[in-house]
C-alpha cells in the first residue's frame, strides 16, 4: 500500500506571505513471512495388519524470529485423514509417545484398506507457524479360502505316531505369494487357549510347503496353523474339532527314566544324525516333559539323562561356536530349555546349571539389537537381564524384554 502525505506550510508576517508544500510518499510494505517447518512423513507402500507399523515424520525447522521455539520443542499431532476416529494418542493403539515426529501402531490396530496418515507440525510460540504433510499405506487382506487338515484326526502316540498334516486352497487377494505355512498347538491341559498373554507352542517353523509330517507330545492338542503371505499378512486355522488327543506311552508311564534312555540312544540319535534339527528340539522337549515325571527313586539315572539332554542341546544351540540361531531355533530351544527346568531341583547338577547358563547366553546373543538401540546399550540392557534371569532359575523363562 502506498500512502502519501503532504505539509502545506504557509508564512504570513504583513505586508508579506510566503507558501510552501512538500509531498512525501511511503509504501507500506506486509511483515516479513516467517519460514515455516520443513514436513516430510515416511511410510512404507503396503503394510500386513498383524505387523506393528512404523511412520516416520521428518522436520526441519530454521525460524528467523527470536520469539521462535527450538525445534525440539515444536509441536507434533499425528491424525488420520481418512479415519478421523482413529485415536493415535491413545496407549491401545500406539506404542509411541505423544508429541512426538515418529509414531508406532501396535499390531492387529488397522483392518484392510487404505489409511493416510497426517503430521501437523507447529511452533507454540508463533501462532501462524506450522504445517503438515501427509503419506499413505495400504493394509492388506490375509490370505483366505483354504483348508488345513491333521491325519489321524483322532489321535495317537506322543513321540511314535507319525502324524501327516497339509493345507490347501488358499490364496493371496493381493498375489503376495508364495504362501508360508506354519504350525503351533495348544495344550489345553494346562494352557487356556482364549488368554491372549499365552503363545502356543511351536512345532513347525513357516515353510513353504503345505504338506508335512512330524510327531507331536503328549496332550489335548488345538493345532493353530498359520498361512502367511510374502509380506507378513496371517491368517489363523484352528483344527478344532476334535481336540486332537496324543497320550503318552505306557512305558513313559510305567519307567519314565527308562523310556527317556531307550528314546535318547534310538530315536534322537537317529534324528541328530539326519541332521533334522528342529525334530531332534522337539524330542529334547518332550523327553524332559517325561524326565519330570520319574519318581525319587530313579534321581541319579534321572540327573544323568537331563544332563544328557542339556549336552544335546548346547550342541544345537551353537554353543561355544560363533554361530547364531534362526528365529525358529530361538523359540524350540527357548522350549526345550523351559522343560528342562520346570523342576526346582533340575539344576541342582553343576554341569546342568553350567549347561543350561551356557545355552542362555547363546540364545541372548541371537537376538538382534532393537531398532534404534546402540550395541552398547542393548549389550548392557540385555547382560543384566541375564544376571536376574538366571538368578531366577528355574523361572528365567518368564524374564521379558
Amino acid at each position: 500500500m502506498l500512502l502519501t502525505f503532504t505539509l502545506d506550510v504557509t508564512f504570513s508576517y504583513f505586508p508579506s506571505r510566503a507558501a510552501a508544500l512538500a509531498t512525501v510518499a511511503v509504501q507500506l510494505l506486509p511483515p516479513p513471512v516467517l519460514p515455516l517447518p520443513s514436513v516430510s512423513v515416511l511410510l512404507a507402500a503396503l503394510a500386513a495388519p498383524s505387523q506393528t507399523l512404523t511412520i516416520q515424520g521428518r522436520v526441519f525447522y530454521n525460524s528467523t524470529s527470536p520469539k521462535a521455539t527450538p525445534a525440539a520443542g515444536l509441536s507434533y499431532r499425528w491424525s488420520c485423514v481418512n479415519a478421523p476416529l482413529l485415536d493415535l494418542s491413545s496407549s491401545a493403539l500406539v506404542s509411541s509417545s505423544v508429541n512426538q515426529p515418529n509414531l508406532i501402531l501396535r499390531a492387529g490396530v488397522l483392518t484392510p484398506g487404505l489409511y493416510t496418515f497426517q503430521l501437523t507440525v507447529a511452533d507454540p510460540a508463533l501462532a501462524s507457524v506450522s504445517n503438515f504433510a501427509q503419506a499413505s499405506v495400504y493394509v492388506v487382506s490375509p490370505p483366505l479360502g483354504g483348508v488345513c487338515s491333521v491325519s489321524p484326526a483322532t489321535g495317537g502316540e506322543s513321540l511314535s505316531t507319525s502324524f501327516s498334516f497339509g493345507c490347501s486352497g488358499w490364496f493371496d487377494p493381493q498375489a503376495l505369494e508364495p504362501l508360508q505355512y506354519e504350525l503351533r498347538y495348544y495344550d489345553l491341559d494346562t494352557q487356556n487357549s482364549e488368554d491372549p498373554t499365552v503363545t502356543p507352542a511351536l512345532l513347525r517353523a513357516a515353510a513353504y510347503s503345505p504338506s508335512f509330517s512330524t510327531l507331536l507330545p503328549s496332550g489335548q492338542l488345538l493345532l493353530r496353523f498359520s498361512v502367511i503371505d510374502s509380506l507378513g499378512a496371517v491368517t489363523y486355522s484352528y483344527f478344532l474339532l476334535p481336540v486332537l488327543n496324543v497320550t503318552l506311552p505306557a512305558a513313559a508311564i510305567t519307567d519314565p527314566a527308562g523310556y527317556v534312555t531307550t528314546l535318547i540312544t534310538g530315536l534322537l540319535a537317529s534324528t541328530l544324525a539326519q541332521q533334522d534339527n528342529s525334530t531332534a528340539l522337539l524330542l529334547i522337549t518332550q523327553l524332559s516333559a517325561v524326565l519330570n515325571t520319574a519318581n525319587s527313586s530313579s534321581l541319579v539315572n534321572t540327573d544323568n539323562l537331563r544332563q544328557t539332554l542339556v549336552s544335546t542341546l548346547a550342541t544345537l544351540a551353537g554353543v561355544g561356536t560363533d554361530s547364531t540361531m534362526t528365529t525358529a531355533t530361538l523359540v524350540l530351544v527357548t522350549q526345550a530349555v523351559s522343560s528342562l527346568t520346570a523342576l526346582p531341583s533340575a539344576l541342582a547338577n553343576p554341569d546342568t546349571n553350567s549347561g543350561v547358563q551356557n545355552i542362555i547366553a547363546a540364545a541372548i546373543a541371537s537376538i538382534p539389537p532393537r531398532q534404534l538401540a546402540t550395541p552398547a546399550r542393548w549389550s548392557r540392557r540385555w547382560r543384566s537381564r541375564l544376571r536376574r534371569c538366571w538368578w531366577a532359575a528355574p523361572t528365567w523363562m518368564r524374564c521379558r524384554a
